[in-house]
């Protein structure tokens, strides 16, 4: 991809995995929660976004097949990674801290206890967890490319 393309869509890919927690703490967590956090991926595989974690399993394949160099795969990895933090960034300023949306539905404690939860765990923990969840996102994007129709991507994810 051009590098401006790939800079919107990794910026793009960041909002979109942003909003799926903004509305999974929106809506307390929970079953509820887990039943929207995925809104997010689903919006990344609907519009092409470039993820990192889905980048990470199509590039090293492309890679190691011979497709891509090495030195595009670097460059795809680092802008979608970079963008991708910065597109949440403005996510969580304009539509959660600017809004006050989360504290006016009243799920402030919420955020700062998940918060204080996962940062108070050993580095080995969320390192692993961090591969597990990224395992997990890659299959789902496999899948999702799998499928013929809308409702088998989203089904999928």
């Amino acid at each position: 991809l051009p590098l401006n393309l790939l800079m919107v869509q990794s910026t793009m890919a960041g909002v979109y995995i942003a909003m799926g927690g903004h509305l999974y703490l929106a809506v307390g967590g929970g079953i509820i929660g887990a039943a929207v956090f995925p809104t997010g991926l689903i919006a990344v595989v609907l519009t092409s976004a470039e993820l990192f974690t889905g980048d990470a399993l199509v590039f090293v394949a492309s890679v190691l097949g011979g497709k891509v160099s090495f030195g595009k795969l670097m460059r795809n990895w680092a802008v979608s990674w970079i963008m991708n933090f910065a597109g949440s960034l403005l996510w969580a300023f304009l539509l959660s801290y600017a809004s006050n949306s989360l504290e006016d539905l009243g799920r402030a404690d919420l955020v700062v206890k998940i918060a204080l939860k996962k940062a108070n765990q050993p580095w080995g923990h969320i390192f692993l967890k961090g591969i597990g969840a990224n395992f997990l996102v890659c299959v789902g994007v496999w899948q999702a490319t799998c499928a013929e129709e809308v409702a088998g991507e989203k089904l999928a994810l």
